[in-house]
């Protein structure tokens, strides 16, 4: 199973685990890390390589981490460019999120990756104008 570890500024990456909770079940190979204030980068680091070997099985660690540029996807950057195990992907929202949760086991790192990449594009849309065109107005 892949590990995933969500990485966001403060209690935004708890949330989502527990929202996600609430519809897939309580989930294991999850670790969450939030950045503190006044939390500097190598501490934040620290922590997030301490969540990566807790939910590494042995087939890969996702980290889903909030903001492109933020210090939790810039050090999850950074230790994915030496750590072959890792992989990174900024944006988190809740489809990514559920769908990197159920697929995760049938799925090698890669195909996940881009699997939750098309899932967080296609969840983002304007369901007004959608139904709007699908109903000729």
């Amino acid at each position: 199973m892949i590990g995933l570890v969500l990485a966001s500024h403060g209690g935004l990456a708890a949330v989502m685990a527990e929202t996600a909770a609430m519809i897939v079940g309580e989930p294991s190979g999850l670790a969450v890390v939030g950045l503190e204030p006044g939390q500097g980068p190598e501490q934040f680091r620290q922590v997030l390589v301490t969540a990566i070997d807790t939910v590494d099985e042995g087939s890969g660690v996702l980290v889903l981490t909030d903001l492109l540029g933020g210090t939790p996807a810039n050090q999850a950057i950074l230790q994915a460019v030496t750590d072959e195990r890792v992989a990174v992907l900024t944006g988190l929202n809740l489809p990514m999120l559920l769908e990197g949760l159920t697929r995760r086991n049938e799925l090698e790192l890669k195909e996940l990756v881009a699997t939750l990449l098309a899932v967080g594009r296609d969840g983002i849309t304007e369901p007004v104008s959608v139904l709007r065109k699908s109903l000729g107005s």
